[in-house]
């Protein structure tokens, strides 16, 4: 049957085919695919109200796919009641529905005093390891260069030597079969040498570059975190926390295997210059 009237009324006037779900009085970001641009539909309210509608705000909680639940492994989802968010999973179980909601300043605090572990009490410390690796750096670079060209100057002399016994085949100054023997010899050595290449790693520089962007983040992380847009927040805890699980009433948080031999080495600084009992 056609729609009644009100009935096209009511879906012109759902936020929820631009991405938006009504619940309890309260709006929030869907997970649906919007159907139409936020644009159109602020169209039609013009029309159909004959004001623009209340915009609407993109909700971006800090920790939006970053905490699993231990219990069923989904993610926790997050909800904006009375101006902070509170988290909890899909809660398909008993257990978990017994379990608390999550509250978001309370787990930033968390992470605020974890980032305060990494902090070096002395900056030269960290500057005597960052010398160090870019020192180990250049040699290991020196090293695979040479290597690299080595192999390289290899290719290019068993290439040579085949292209010269395809031209003494070609004069007839060696037989076929022996022309097949060489060549298969050299097609073998050739795949040596080029397996060879492939097992040169050249991207050493740029790892190790990216190691020294994380080892300079862990050392600011605690003083910008704050002041940080929640897409920046989760930069910071992507790169420097491995995982973040809710158990039971808890929330167990890891570091990287990276930045866990850093807060160890804190630890032990701290401890050999007096800075803790």
């Amino acid at each position: 049957r056609p729609y009644a009237k009100s009935k096209v009324h009511k879906m012109l006037d759902n936020p929820y085919y631009i991405g938006i779900i009504r619940f309890d009085g309260k709006e929030y970001p869907g997970a649906q695919i919007p159907l139409i641009s936020k644009e159109l539909f602020e169209k039609v309210q013009l029309k159909l109200h004959g004001k623009r509608p209340t915009r609407y705000r993109k909700h971006d909680p800090v920790f939006k796919g970053v905490i699993r639940c231990g219990n069923c492994g989904g993610f926790i989802t997050w909800q904006l009641q009375k101006g902070r968010y509170y988290g909890a999973c899909q809660r398909t179980s008993e257990e978990c529905k017994k379990r608390r909601l999550l509250r978001e300043d309370r787990v930033e605090q968390l992470v605020a005093e974890m980032l305060e572990q990494l902090v070096c009490p002395t900056p030269e410390i960290i500057q005597w390891v960052a010398d160090s690796m870019r020192e180990q750096q250049h040699s290991n670079i020196e090293e695979k260069e040479r290597l690299w060209d080595s192999v390289k100057l290899q290719l290019d002399r068993i290439s040579r030597m085949d292209d010269r016994l395809y031209d003494d085949k070609l004069a007839g100054d060696i037989s076929q079969e022996k022309y097949e023997e060489k060549h298969a010899a050299f097609a073998a050595q050739r795949a040596e040498l080029q397996e060879q290449l492939r097992g040169i790693d050249r991207s050493f520089g740029n790892r190790l570059d990216q190691t020294l962007v994380l080892l300079e983040l862990s050392q600011k992380a605690a003083e910008i975190y704050a002041s940080r847009t929640p897409q920046q927040k989760r930069l910071i805890i992507t790169k420097l926390f491995k995982n973040m699980t809710v158990e039971g009433d808890s929330l167990s948080v890891s570091y990287t295997d990276f930045t866990q031999v850093i807060a160890q080495n804190v630890v032990e600084t701290r401890k050999l210059i007096g800075g803790q009992k």
